[in-house]
């Protein structure tokens, strides 16, 4: 079992999650792919964009995504590494 503090930047509050890591690995794939889904929605939307301020902006969310993809994919091998996969 892991304990994960989460910060909500709404309420300024810390609350303590206890999770075991493969929970944990199953609810980072599963952020892997949301993410994913929204990098094509985002590219989708830039190609559909009648102006270039617009087409700026999906792109820009394209590689927001892009790097919270890589993020979640280096936190998930740290945790199987961790936990020996």
């Amino acid at each position: 079992m892991l304990k994960i503090k989460i910060f909500n930047t709404l309420s300024c509050s810390v609350k303590t999650l206890v999770i075991g890591v493969d929970e944990l690995i199953k609810m980072i794939e599963e952020a892997i792919e949301s993410e994913k889904g929204s990098q094509e929605r985002y590219r989708r939307a830039a190609q559909e964009a009648r102006d270039p301020e617009t087409k700026v902006f999906f792109e820009q969310l394209v590689r927001d995504e892009e790097r919270h993809e890589q993020l979640l994919k280096e936190r998930l091998k740290t945790l199987k590494l961790l936990r020996g996969f």
